[in-house]
């Protein structure tokens, strides 16, 4: 789950964390702050605030299920749609 706050970041402050538009059931976005990966998310705020910690786990298994190296490029530039779902229950915290 942390992936898909990945891809719904808005605001990042490089050191600091990010936030993340919350659109997410109750139960998940608890664990997520029960692991540190988010603080409270409970609030009229329409979105998280993400941890330093959080930010970089959701990037790495972003990176590490839904892209793809191109060839010839040092950069991840793709995002991997097929198996897609298959992948986010691997990945769900």
């Amino acid at each position: 789950m942390i992936t898909l706050l990945y891809l719904v970041v808005y605001e990042r402050h490089e050191g600091m964390g990010a936030r993340a538009w919350k659109g997410f059931d109750w139960e998940t976005l608890n664990r997520l702050h029960e692991k540190g990966y988010i603080l409270n998310p409970i609030g009229k705020a329409k979105s998280v605030e993400m941890t330093e910690e959080g930010f970089l786990k959701a990037e790495e298994l972003f990176e590490k299920h839904f892209a793809i190296k191109l060839k010839g490029q040092g950069r991840l530039d793709m995002i991997k749609i097929a198996d897609w779902q298959v992948v986010l229950s691997e990945v769900t915290l």
